[in-house]
């Protein structure tokens, strides 16, 4: 490694890892982070910048570090709040011209509500601006039902985001199947079982054209392509935190239970494991 050093530019490369969070595997999150920090005592000049949300364990990780680090709380950051304004400026002015709306639409207040809503994070706006384009829906109507959630009077900085949630969760007919396929999606999370999410619409004894369609109004909060997943696993921690998801809540011992039923049809399913 250090010969490798003598070889580098004066000014050192930046390698980015972003989403350290998003890495379900605590224990593989330490082992990308332990890899940094070694790295760091061969002498590499190489500089990393690292982006994760302030996660316990990320933290608790990265101040063991031998060497000083510099933290940067984007939330603290006025540019952040920018960053979110010239974003939700530049997807009203998207949907507007395929909507063929004022091209002024919505009013810069509302612009601004919004952005003061989102403490400089993207999560918000981002997951605003899927609802308000979803397909076969007016983008006024969408824009408009979000205005009117009233989010309890308390500090959590994930309010709004939560009444989102809530309102989009309320959007699907078929509810009991909704928090099936939502207890399916977080108990994945828990399996360590490669291709598992190729078998959703199997596990949940549905054809995949009918799981989609199932699912259309929650493209919001859903990914279809290459396989339904969540846009941000902060709906994760959403759907896990009872104070916040309220009938959506999936604790711990059922989604354990569900767990281990996952991957018993699994087994059963897939000719590969299944020795018989």
């Amino acid at each position: 490694m250090n010969s490798i050093a003598s070889q580098m530019p004066q000014f050192a490369p930046v390698v980015i890892v972003d989403g350290v969070d998003e890495c379900s595997d605590e224990q593989l999150q330490r082992r990308i982070l332990a890899v940094i920090d070694a790295v760091k005592g061969c002498r590499v000049p190489l500089c990393f910048l690292i982006c994760s949300r302030p996660e316990a364990l990320i933290e608790e990780t990265l101040y063991q570090f031998k060497d000083s680090i510099l933290r940067i709380d984007l939330a603290t950051l006025n540019d952040s709040h920018r960053d979110v304004e010239k974003y939700l400026v530049d997807q009203f002015s998207v949907i507007a011209s395929k909507q063929d709306l004022d091209p002024k639409w919505p009013d810069q207040e509302i612009i601004k509500e919004i952005v003061f809503q989102s403490s400089g994070n993207f999560i918000l706006p981002s997951t605003l601006i899927r609802f308000i384009s979803v397909e076969k829906c007016n983008p006024e109507t969408q824009l408009d039902i979000v205005r009117k959630l009233k989010p309890p009077e308390n500090t959590s900085p994930f309010a709004l985001l939560d009444e989102l949630y809530l309102e989009i969760l309320k959007q699907p007919r078929d509810q009991k199947f909704l928090k099936t396929f939502l207890a399916l999606l977080v108990g994945r999370s828990f399996i360590k079982l490669a291709k598992l999410h190729e078998d959703d619409a199997t596990l949940m004894n549905i054809s995949e054209k009918d799981l989609h369609t199932k699912l259309r109004k929650m493209r919001s909060l859903l990914k279809f392509k290459p396989f339904i997943d969540v846009y941000h696993k902060s709906f994760l921690d959403f759907l896990q935190d009872s104070s916040r998801s309220g009938q959506y809540h999936l604790f711990d011992m059922f989604l354990w239970r569900l767990s281990s039923l996952i991957v018993m049809r699994h087994v059963i399913l897939v000719p590969d494991l299944n020795p018989s």
